[in-house]
């Protein structure tokens, strides 16, 4: 029997819809996977490299291609999904091939970073990937938690999609990962119909009437009481404009207010850990634990190429620091780089033997304002330039962009 990898052709396209619903029976609304064709304007064909056997398609990797932000900069993300073969012919690595030759195609395409989730991060780590963490908080709630003075808060309603769209392009035009999301996107890819704002989706408005913050969230209604380790609220989104002081204990108390009231006594949160954030959450909650989400994964698509895609805004960055002198090593899947400021400007090149270098894990934290430079225990020098040249607000990938 032959088996060929190669590009969806767009014929297959229903057979490739059935092979994830096989592999994935619980994966949610009835049209989850025809998004991924038909409701994600930057899809083209050889984004989904599949395994055939004898003309029966067996295997599949899906790309979902993003922008993201990155400060100044903008980076090509694409998105490793619906990782799947019949049961019957695993074990055989045909999933390794089809990613191997999804990473392939988007270093072909130029794309920068490639990201995933997972609950099997040793497979991926055989392909470049390392774990990306980012921030989860989970917290016990209190009895009652005050709003905020001079905001309303109510469910979002269809006249409020443009505002929400707009406070998520204020919000996070700068944010590291945050995707730059078009109309199309978010009515295809997002699916935010009246229906889901209403149940999903507080705003939060100042006597005007106007939104200027909002909040989305998952809110489990059960019968029973719930255990004591549930987690039945998920907040996975937030957005404020800078007018919009106090919206994060507005939006957030209410979110916990209704929890309470069905028995919910925990909530999560997969949000960035901002100042105002973190301080809302602190007011909302008894205890607070927070730890990395352990299922993100990330891997550069051309590690130098990227390092230099970044050196102008990392070069204005350090000249506004005032030049702080040192250099540093970062290990990617293809080799070391370094990075020198130890002339009149920033260096990138290989790096053929590197000592004390930053995992790929820290580089990548940095990168995002997940990781901050002191946390590394680096010399004084050293955190000085990674201070100057990574970002300083803290980046999130949010769960609506999921893939």
């Amino acid at each position: 029997m032959s088996i060929e990898i190669r590009a969806l052709e767009p014929r297959e396209r229903e057979e490739c819809l059935a092979l994830w619903w096989t592999v994935f029976p619980n994966a949610g609304a009835p049209r989850y996977f025809e998004r991924y064709f038909g409701g994600d304007a930057e899809w083209l064909p050889y984004y989904t490299q599949i395994a055939v056997e004898d003309g029966r398609l067996v295997s599949a990797v899906h790309i979902c291609k993003r922008t993201v932000a990155l400060g100044e900069s903008r980076l090509t993300l694409g998105g490793i999904a619906n990782v799947a073969t019949l049961p019957e012919y695993r074990g055989r690595g045909l999933n390794s091939q089809c990613l191997k030759a999804a990473i392939a195609v988007m270093q072909a395409d130029a794309m920068d970073v490639s990201l995933l989730f997972t609950g099997i991060p040793e497979y991926y780590a055989r392909q470049g990937f390392a774990a990306w963490p980012l921030p989860r908080v989970t917290g016990r709630l209190r009895a009652s938690s005050a709003g905020a003075a001079g905001l309303m808060v109510r469910p979002a309603a269809e006249r409020d999609r443009a505002a929400i769209g707009a406070i998520y392009t204020d919000y996070n035009c700068a944010r590291p990962l945050a995707v730059e999301r078009s109309a199309a996107y978010w009515r295809d890819w997002l699916a935010v119909t009246p229906e889901r704002l209403a149940a999903n989706w507080l705003v939060a408005e100042r006597n005007s009437g106007t939104p200027v913050a909002y909040a989305e969230y998952d809110l489990h209604r059960a019968g029973a009481p719930f255990g004591p380790n549930d987690v039945p609220i998920h907040v996975r989104e937030f957005g404020a404009l800078r007018e919009g002081e106090g919206a994060a204990d507005a939006l957030l108390g209410e979110i916990a207010r209704q929890g309470w009231e069905t028995g919910a006594r925990r909530m999560m949160l997969h949000l960035p850990r901002t100042p105002a954030l973190q301080l809302a959450a602190e007011r909302v909650f008894e205890s607070i634990e927070v730890e990395p989400s352990g299922s993100a994964m990330a891997r550069p698509l051309d590690g130098l190429g990227l390092l230099r895609s970044l050196s102008p805004s990392w070069n204005d960055r350090w000249l506004s620091a005032g030049c702080p002198r040192g250099s540093f090593t970062v290990r990617l899947p293809e080799g070391a780089a370094r990075i020198d400021a130890t002339g009149p400007l920033l260096r990138i090149g290989p790096d053929s033997t590197p000592q004390h270098a930053l995992s790929q894990t820290e580089f990548f934290g940095l990168m995002a304002g997940t990781l901050m430079p002191d946390a590394l225990g680096r010399d004084l020098q050293t955190a000085d330039l990674l201070r100057a040249l990574f970002a300083d607000e803290a980046g999130f990938y949010w769960g609506a962009d999921g893939f």
